[in-house]
């Protein structure tokens, strides 16, 4: 089910997989970003969701500032949720490679210590582990 969709982000829910997918597409202005995160969070304590696939394969550059605010504010309270797995597809732009690499600089290994995060270059391949675990 989509649970949104617009020119910069597909979210949708497997219902039988309990897992949110959220795909970017190239830059994402600060608060289409933050707001679709918070509602993530929200989807995710609704439908109970265990696991995640952020897929950053086309997003495009991540501003500074946004970056703090994954890592502090949306990062602690992602591990706060249900989620147990978290499945990650880097980005393919050289913006978003260094976007995402900030931001995992920025995240403390403990934080996401309870989480199993793997690493794939297609959803397909995300979900599929999704559904073996």
């Amino acid at each position: 089910m989509i649970l949104l969709d617009n020119k910069y982000v597909t979210v949708k829910h497997y219902e039988s997989e309990k897992c949110i997918s959220y795909s970017w597409r190239g830059f994402v202005p600060s608060k289409i970003l933050r707001n679709t995160l918070i509602d993530v969070l929200r989807w995710i304590e609704e439908y109970n969701i265990t696991s995640i696939i952020n897929d950053a394969k086309q997003i495009g550059a991540v501003g500074q500032a946004d970056q703090e605010w994954i890592t502090e504010e949306f990062t602690p309270k992602l591990t706060k949720t249900s989620i147990k797995l978290s499945a990650i597809i880097f980005p393919i732009s050289v913006f978003g490679k260094i976007s995402s690499q900030e931001i995992g600089k920025k995240n403390p290994v403990d934080d996401m210590g309870r989480i199993i995060t793997n690493y794939f270059e297609t959803e397909e391949k995300a979900l599929e582990w999704i559904k073996i675990s």
